[in-house]
């Protein structure tokens, strides 16, 4: 991000960057959730679609689809992934009331078993987990992978809490290094709280390394946005 002569900013933020921006914007009303919505929905209705997933449902989304379908104005069948520690809208405190209370505002048409893990960020920054380094570059050096936000054995945790609560995770996962943690996640879930019926997901799976693709059936979870293999091109490794 730059900055003008006038001191107004000019450029781009990535990842958790755009997220500390977003949380100093001013709240949204209930009105505005509901008028946004209802846009949005007669949108796809057009198009003739007629359910989706909301993948990253704060609160105020989720009671605002909530109200309309309990007005009879929500044309739409509705699944809403509420996040964790993951939201800009709301308090760590509200959010995670949020996901204890998931089934407060499940109507008719709007389902609300859902939750969001963001494991990682995305490979053009660098910031998706990787099993093998990234090609070297003067911030980064060589040997660099990549992170998983939460580290491996919270984000397990995090996993088999929400599993234990009746939620599906929808775990976003960029790269092969997190694609593992998140499937070895599911793993922690089912041995302590056996198979729950459950089936979590690991979104934008486009690296896969070829010994985790059993595990998805193994483990009763889902990929989606998948590519046949691993071997990132963005990385050291030949394909």
């Amino acid at each position: 991000m730059h900055e003008t002569a006038g001191g107004a900013p000019n450029g781009i933020l990535f990842d958790n960057a755009a997220y500390e921006v977003m949380k100093r914007l001013p709240k949204r009303t209930p009105q505005q959730y509901a008028d946004a919505i209802t846009w949005a929905v007669a949108q796809v209705n057009a198009l003739g679609v007629v359910a989706m997933k909301d993948a990253l449902a704060d609160g105020y989304a989720v009671r605002a689809y909530a109200a309309l379908d309990r007005a009879g104005k929500l044309d739409l069948r509705v699944g809403t992934s509420r996040p964790w520690h993951a939201t800009w809208t709301e308090t760590d405190e509200e959010e995670a009331r949020n996901l204890e209370h998931w089934a407060d505002d499940q109507t008719a048409h709007v389902r609300t078993g859902f939750a969001k893990i963001f494991v990682d960020g995305i490979p053009p920054t660098r910031t998706a987990a990787m099993l093998e380094p990234y090609l070297p570059d003067a911030k980064h050096g060589a040997g660099f992978k990549g992170e998983i936000n939460h580290g491996a054995a919270n984000l397990a945790a995090a996993v088999a809490r929400l599993d234990k609560m009746g939620l599906t995770v929808k775990m976003h996962a960029t790269g092969d290094g997190s694609l593992r943690a998140a499937l070895d996640a599911v793993a922690h879930a089912r041995q302590v709280n056996g198979a729950s019926g459950l089936r979590h997901e690991v979104a934008h799976a486009e690296l896969i390394d070829d010994a985790d693709l059993p595990r998805f059936r193994q483990l009763d979870a889902i990929a989606s946005d998948t590519s046949s293999s691993s071997r990132p091109v963005a990385c050291g490794g030949e394909r």
